[in-house]
Parts: structure tokens; C-alpha cells; sequence
């Protein structure tokens, strides 16, 4: 642990507010934060914990996200399509 006190009470500072933040949903916005703070102290387990939330959360979204997106895009029936060119003069 880092012996100053200033310095630890700055970091237990940074670990709530990121908390907060995961709290928020605010996974992607903090990837870059939470990547320098475990890089300043490697130590801080909560950091690293953190980190690995917000990524996991932040490709789980991605790829709701993705599946709802084709899931939802429109889909021409095979049938309408020969029916339609049937349907045109010669």
C-alpha cells in the first residue's frame, strides 16, 4: 500500500468515484480512467477489478446492442419478392 496518506486518500477518492460511475452505467466512458489508474498503481486490486467490469459491460452492451439491431432490421419474405416479379409485364 502506498505509505502517504494524501496520496492514499486521492486514490480511495478515485475508487468511489469510479464506483459511482459504474454505478451510472458509464462502462465505456471509463475504460481509458480506470486503464491509467491501474497503470499509476498496479496495487489498488479495486482498480483492476473495476477495469475488468467496465470492458466486460462495455462489450456486453456492444453486442446487445448488435443483436437488437439485426433483429430488428427488415426482413423481405423470398415470397414477396417473386410475387411482385411475377407481377411485372413482359
Amino acid at each position: 500500500r502506498c505509505c502517504h496518506p494524501a496520496i492514499r486518500n486521492e486514490l480511495d477518492a478515485f475508487e468511489e468515484k469510479m464506483e459511482a460511475e459504474l454505478a451510472l452505467r458509464r462502462h465505456r466512458a471509463l475504460i481509458p480512467q480506470l486503464e491509467a489508474l491501474v497503470a499509476e498503481a498496479p496495487y489498488r486490486e479495486q482498480f483492476c477489478a473495476q477495469l475488468v467490469l467496465a470492458i466486460s459491460a462495455s462489450f456486453a452492451k456492444r453486442a446487445r446492442l448488435s443483436r437488437e439491431s439485426s433483429a430488428s432490421s427488415p426482413v423481405r419474405p423470398l415470397g414477396l419478392c417473386i410475387r411482385v416479379a411475377n407481377d411485372l409485364p413482359l
